[in-house]
């Protein structure tokens, strides 16, 4: 008796947990942590253990990569030994000892080939590699093919969406606390993300971002990242836009000039106009929607092609949680997570365009590698 009416309590459970108002949560929505705190962990354990993909992996295909030339190794000059016999504090201790015991990884071919370039690094909000295509956003399928395109990366949601995926992108970790994460940073020494290391080369740095200068207190954050200034709306970028709350294609054209002229520079945006929700009465779907019908022909649902005209922005700044929109474009209904976080990374120059001896670098690489990859690949 005490199974049966456990099973029918837990019947009943799945049953409003499946149609009641954190639904999306239970099916694609699904975030492991977001989950626990909703459902419990025994749920959000069952839930991750169903949306997993399962690898099976035959042995006998694994062949041996042997590099067939030596490379410098990635070694930085601290004495993690030195600083392990020194340190006190016992969680550091360790920390120092297990970093000394790492085997250096190789540098290769790629190592340097952005040597003194300058550098704008976007973050985009709300993006999905299933934007890019050559009718819609030709800038970035241009840029996604003679560059290098990386087109089985995955962006998590880590449970704080926009700050902990930005999080992870700035500084190749995994946000712990969903948004104060990033804010615990503030005032620690940040000595490897792209704005530090590039502002050590001397290199004239700035970051922006189109909406409150001090939402998810950017304004604590972002110049302890390496940029001498961060503007946002209410510390200036209004100004040099010349309107409140400026699109991604205003933002970017509009801030051009104040950086050009002080070449090296090392630039970063984090966007905002493809931010959810996606509605029709909107100066975004006013602008894009007949050039994304004509494109996609009532081939999607409403909402998709609203959330195409958002998208629109980004495509037009780079010229000049989506899962429902983002299974429509894709033509599948997403089970997994990592359907969910798929996604893309491009890495591009203009030098890759010119000469034999960058064209032979174009490629794409299909190696599986997510958001805590960003900053390595850049830094070397």
């Amino acid at each position: 008796m005490n199974f049966i009416l456990s099973l029918c309590l837990f019947m009943v459970t799945i049953l409003f947990a499946s149609i009641g108002s954190n639904s999306g949560r239970y099916k694609s929505q699904f975030e492991f942590n977001t989950a626990t705190e909703t459902f419990g962990l025994l749920t959000s354990m069952h839930l991750n253990g169903h949306r997993d993909v399962s690898l099976v992996v035959d042995s006998q295909q694994i062949e041996e990569i042997k590099e067939e030339k030596e490379y410098d190794k990635n070694i930085c000059d601290i004495d993690f030994n030195e600083l392990a016999q020194n340190e006190t504090n016992d969680p550091y201790k360790q920390m120092n000892e297990y970093i000394a015991s790492l085997a250096p990884s190789s540098q290769n071919d790629y190592t340097g080939i952005f040597k003194g370039k300058n550098l704008i690094m976007i973050c985009a909000e709300a993006f999905s590699d299933a934007v890019i295509s050559k009718e819609l956003t030709a800038s970035l399928y241009r840029l996604s093919r003679k560059g290098f395109y990386f087109s089985d990366y995955y962006q998590l949601t880590w449970g704080g969406s926009t700050s902990t995926g930005e999080f992870s992108f700035l500084f190749g970790l995994v946000p712990t606390d969903g948004i104060q994460t990033i804010l615990d940073t503030a005032a620690n020494n940040n000595y490897f993300t792209v704005g530090n290391q590039m502002q050590r080369l001397g290199y004239y740095t700035k970051a922006y971002h189109n909406r409150n200068y001090d939402f998810y207190d950017r304004n604590l954050t972002h110049e302890n990242l390496g940029y001498n200034k961060y503007l946002g709306t209410g510390n200036g970028l209004e100004t040099i836009c010349g309107i409140e709350y400026p699109n991604d294609e205003t933002m970017i054209s509009t801030t051009l000039d104040t950086y050009i002229d002080s070449q090296p520079f090392s630039i970063y945006y984090m966007t905002v106009s493809g931010h959810s929700g996606y509605y029709p009465n909107t100066a975004f779907v006013s602008e894009h929607l007949d050039k994304v019908l004509e494109v996609t022909r009532n081939k999607y649902q409403d909402v998709t092609n609203y959330y195409l005209c958002y998208q629109m922005e980004l495509e037009e700044g780079v010229y000049g949680n989506t899962v429902n929109y983002v299974e429509d474009l894709y033509g599948h209904t997403i089970m997994t997570q990592p359907d969910q976080d798929h996604n893309s990374l491009i890495i591009w120059s203009g030098c890759l365009d010119k000469g034999k001896q960058y064209e032979d670098l174009q490629c794409e690489i299909d190696t599986p590698v997510y958001s805590l990859d960003d900053l390595p690949t850049l830094s070397n």
